[in-house]
C-alpha cells in the first residue's frame, strides 16, 4: 500500500511542475515584463520579399516621416547595414520640436534598433524620425529604400526628398502596465 501511495505523490508532484512550468512561469513573464508589441507599420520580414533599391551615396542625414497610430510610441527599427554604432537619432513631432534624442543605438545583425522613453500621447500623429550620420561613419551605412504609396511618407536623404521611397523600418509600442497588456488580449 505503501508503494502505491509514494507512486500517487510523485505522480501528483510531476503533474503540479508540469502545472506550473507549462502556465504560471510564462503568465507570470508575460504579465510583468516589458514586453513590446508591434502596432504600426510594415514588418521587415514582409519588407524583405518587396524589391528594394540600395542608396548609393554617401549619408549624412535622414529624415523620415512617421504616421504613429498607438500610444506609447517606444522604439524604432531601422534596417540598414552600419559598421560603426555613433550614429545620432532623434524624433521631432510635426511642427519640428524634438520630442526624444539618443546616440549610439544597438546594431543588430542588419538593424538599428533605437529604444527611448514612450511618448504616451503618440496616437494618429505625425512624427519626424531623423537619423544623422557623422563624418567619419557616413560612408560605413547601406542603407535599402523601398517603393511607398505616397509623397507623404517619402524620404529625404542629404537633404533631397526621394519621392515616393522610404527607409525600411518599424516602429513599435510599449505597454503601459500588465493590465494593458492583457486587454489587448482579451
Amino acid at each position: 500500500m505503501d508503494h502505491i501511495t509514494l507512486k500517487n505523490t510523485y505522480i501528483s508532484a510531476i503533474f503540479l511542475t508540469g502545472i506550473v512550468i507549462a502556465f504560471v512561469f510564462p503568465l507570470a513573464a508575460f504579465c510583468f515584463s516589458n514586453l513590446y508589441f508591434d502596432r504600426s507599420e510594415d514588418d521587415l520580414r514582409y519588407l524583405k520579399q518587396e524589391k528594394q533599391k540600395i542608396y548609393p551615396e554617401y549619408v549624412e542625414k535622414i529624415k523620415q516621416p512617421i504616421f504613429y497610430t498607438s500610444k506609447n510610441f517606444a522604439r524604432v527599427t531601422i534596417k540598414a547595414k552600419v559598421a560603426k554604432k555613433n550614429i545620432q537619432l532623434d524624433l521631432l513631432d510635426d511642427r519640428g520640436n524634438v520630442l526624444r534624442t539618443g546616440g549610439n543605438p544597438k546594431i543588430e545583425a542588419e538593424k538599428i534598433i533605437w529604444k527611448f522613453d514612450p511618448v504616451k500621447d503618440s496616437a494618429n500623429k505625425k512624427y519626424n524620425l531623423v537619423v544623422n550620420i557623422p563624418n567619419n561613419n557616413k560612408k560605413n551605412i547601406r542603407l535599402p529604400l523601398v517603393s511607398t504609396a505616397g509623397k507623404d511618407y517619402s524620404v529625404e536623404i542629404n537633404g533631397e526628398l526621394k519621392e515616393k521611397m522610404s527607409i525600411a523600418f518599424y516602429t513599435e509600442s510599449k505597454f503601459a502596465n500588465p493590465k494593458e497588456k492583457m486587454r489587448i488580449f482579451y
